[in-house]
């Protein structure tokens, strides 16, 4: 989450969708902007900034989840799919994360469960970009001249593996919302 006092913004940072990229852009144009957390939710923004804008990024769920698998689990003896339908693991609570201020979660919800209905909170008021869409988010922040060449933190685009049947019912069933949305 980044305070943007100069256009009174809050930029949320879902994780797995240019988040790096996003922050150092922000930051590197305004000078008053606070990261106070990698990835919280909207509903975690402190009260004193609640009138303000709150914006976020969307990004497919499938795509974001298999870059999310990629980057933290990928060397830990499952496949995609056996992640995606049985994990229970909220990696975002485990003591090595509980403590690192990129990690401030309110929701203990693992990952592969997780909407990013949660980060986003459209009942809320938030705005939500879609990732495919922005270079949109980047112009209405005015920061077309800070976002790096290339994305940062990006892992590996090897393609996503076809989903088993359990992995579908997760993904339809607890990521609709985000599949309408991105």
């Amino acid at each position: 989450m980044i305070l943007v006092p100069e256009i009174e913004t809050i930029v949320l940072l879902v994780p797995r969708t240019g988040s790096t990229s996003l922050l150092r852009a922000v930051m590197s144009r305004y000078s008053k902007a606070k990261h106070l957390f990698h990835h919280m939710e909207a509903d975690g923004v402190p009260q004193e900034c609640a009138h303000w804008r709150k914006v976020g990024v969307v990004r497919h769920p499938i795509d974001r989840l298999w870059s999310f698998f990629k980057h933290f689990y990928s060397d830990h003896g499952v496949s995609f799919n056996e992640w995606l339908a049985m994990s229970h693991d909220v990696l975002m609570q485990r003591p090595e994360f509980h403590l690192h201020r990129m990690f401030r979660l309110r929701h203990a919800i693992p990952e592969n469960r997780k909407s990013q209905w949660y980060y986003i909170r459209p009942d809320l008021g938030t705005v939500h970009y879609s990732y495919k869409d922005l270079c949109l988010l980047h112009r209405d922040l005015d920061i077309t001249d800070h976002v790096p060449p290339e994305r940062l933190n990006a892992s590996d685009p090897t393609s996503v593996p076809e989903l088993t049947p359990d992995a579908r019912h997760i993904i339809k069933t607890l990521h609709g919302w985000d599949m309408e949305n991105c």
